[in-house]
């Protein structure tokens, strides 16, 4: 089989020197509450959020990608499965070098 060259749209992964930071990490928590839901916490050690960012993470069509790159609408969609159709709550907490932690509690029995 013949080696392919590229493609410039296709770049060849960067190596990075990971001795000034940690290495990527994500932990997965989950635990019963008090109050009769389930909370599941995915937490990161990546560069975290800005205030101005974290803010508006559930807005609608809110992408910090360039312009054709997002829609924009991955965590309000989340947001309103899991806060309006399960009533539960969808939160994030993050700021500038500390990582950032998502939080999804949804009862555990749906009301009627």
């Amino acid at each position: 089989m013949q080696r392919q060259a590229p493609r410039e749209d296709f770049p060849v992964p960067t190596v990075f020197d990971n001795t000034s930071s940690p290495a990527p990490k994500s932990t997965i928590r989950t635990r019963v509450t008090d109050s009769d839901s389930v909370e599941i916490q995915i937490a990161d050690n990546g560069p975290g959020m800005p205030p101005e960012v974290l803010q508006k993470i559930f807005d609608p069509f809110f992408t910090t990608k360039p312009v054709g790159s997002g829609t924009g609408l991955g965590l309000s969609v989340s947001y309103q499965i899991v806060v309006d159709k399960h009533g539960g709550r969808l939160s994030c907490i993050s700021a500038p070098g500390e990582g950032a932690t998502f939080a999804i509690e949804i009862p555990i029995e749906q009301k009627k």
